[in-house]
């Protein structure tokens, strides 16, 4: 009776899988064609990200400037950075702004100050007596 289960079992995964062949193919199809037009538009969404990239870089009309399109990828990495990280946090997007907008008001603070040093060591006066080597 053992060995007759275990025929019957096998026999009936057979069939199973005789059945489920079409479903297969047909599964296999739509996943085939879903891919196709998903290449189809990666690639066309890539062709015109390079139009719009060339049409700001004016590259058909006026000399490349490499610090200018360096500053640009750095602006747009930077935004695309951030929104990614805002999708992503772990915070609410409340918590995420303050957060946020506090990061970048201590940053502010510490390039002013940093401003105020250079500007104050640069201002200070020093006296000379007009020889050569301030003796």
């Amino acid at each position: 009776m053992h060995r007759t289960r275990n025929d019957l079992l096998k026999i009936l995964a057979g069939v199973g899988l005789v059945m489920l062949d079409p479903v297969r193919n047909v599964l296999a199809d739509r996943v085939e064609d879903f891919t196709g037009r998903l290449q189809d538009r990666y690639e066309d969404v890539i062709d015109r990200a390079n139009r719009v990239s060339r049409n700001i870089r004016g590259r058909n009309s006026r000399p490349t400037y490499p610090a200018l399109d360096n500053g640009i990828a750095l602006i747009v990495g930077v935004g695309v950075g951030l929104g990614i990280g805002m999708l992503l946090a772990p915070a609410s997007g409340k918590e995420t702004r303050t957060h946020l907008s506090e990061r970048a008001r201590n940053i502010s603070d510490k390039v002013q100050d940093f401003g105020d040093r250079v500007k104050d060591r640069f201002s200070e006066r020093t006296t000379t007596t007009g020889t050569y080597g301030g003796v």
